[in-house]
């Protein structure tokens, strides 16, 4: 004898529910083999567009070192000759030595310290300015072009100056030549220090009999440890955005006068 077993019928009701049931499933489904195929796809696309981002970047980059380096090297030396195992760190460094007369020294850290403190102490005027690429592109208005100067200056309105502005260039040309200390680029970019020459040179201000030191006179002062004890007891006017830095500063430094 052959039992035969009977589905069991579903109410209309019921019947709804597993349909919907029977959906809700299949869109769940759905939406995660979506969602792994976006991730996978993600991480993919990251992978490669990191590999290549990186490849493109040390390629260019060993070309830079190169066309910047050791292809000037063999341009200069003479036909028909190498030269072995000698790096251009070396050769730079050789060379350098034959125009140790045309160096211009700048004043370190420690000399312009002694000369705030002097100055502090028997209460002398001393105003000390720093170049830095924002204002040698806008004393070099009238030397570069204003393609040029706009193309490098991009950032120049947010430290409220707008090309053409002669008389920014002219106050800061001013300030140069009145400065007791010009602090100037050591970076030989074309907008650093190339520039500075350039300028000075320009308007015949005559930089290797002037006191100069480097533009980050104001971070050597602060990582050297000479700030807070300029400070130290002094009565101090805070030009600009203050935080409280200051402040926090000179109480952790036990400095209750500042």
């Amino acid at each position: 004898m052959q039992l035969q077993m009977k589905k069991p019928k579903l109410s209309k009701k019921n019947l709804g529910k597993a349909r919907r049931s029977a959906r809700r499933r299949a869109r769940s489904v759905h939406k995660s083999v979506e969602s792994n195929h976006q991730t996978n796809y993600n991480v993919g696309y990251n992978i490669g567009y990191n590999e290549g981002y990186n490849s493109g970047y040390d390629t260019a980059f060993d070309k830079g070192v190169f066309q910047g380096g050791d292809a000037i090297v063999d341009q200069l030396l003479p036909v028909n000759v190498i030269l072995p195992s000698i790096s251009v760190d070396s050769i730079i460094a050789a060379g350098l030595e034959h125009f140790h007369q045309q160096m211009v020294p700048v004043l370190p850290t420690v000399d312009i310290y002694e000369l705030i403190r002097n100055a502090l102490e028997f209460r002398k005027p001393l105003s000390i300015i720093r170049l830095g690429d924002g204002e040698l592109l806008t004393m070099a208005q009238g030397i570069q072009s204003s393609d040029q100067l706009h193309k490098d200056g991009t950032f120049l309105n947010y430290a409220g100056v707008d090309l053409p502005d002669y008389a920014a260039k002219d106050m800061l040309l001013q300030s140069v030549m009145q400065s007791s200390i010009v602090g100037i680029p050591r970076s030989r970019f074309r907008t650093f220090l190339p520039l500075a020459i350039s300028i000075f040179e320009n308007y015949g201000i005559p930089y290797r009999s002037m006191a100069l030191t480097l533009s980050t006179i104001n971070y050597s002062l602060y990582v050297e440890g000479f700030l807070m004890d300029l400070l130290t007891g002094q009565r101090v006017l805070l030009v600009g955005e203050y935080n409280g830095g200051i402040e926090r500063e000179a109480h952790g430094k036990r400095h209750p006068h500042c």
